[in-house]
């Protein structure tokens, strides 16, 4: 489980597949927020259970 939290358009908490990056997480939280600047997200960065992701 990972928290998705700040720019995306539903932050909160998501139950992601092993070996699950950034983008897995965002496309769960229903995309960017149109204040996101996405230049500024690693989209490849993997996340592990517990972590918290801005």
């Amino acid at each position: 489980v990972v928290q998705a939290a700040g720019a995306v358009r539903s932050p909160g908490l998501y139950r992601l597949a092993p070996g699950a990056r950034v983008d897995d997480l965002v496309r769960a939280a229903g995309g960017l927020a149109e204040d996101a600047d996405p230049d500024r997200i690693n989209l490849a960065s993997p996340v592990a259970d517990g972590e918290r992701v801005w």
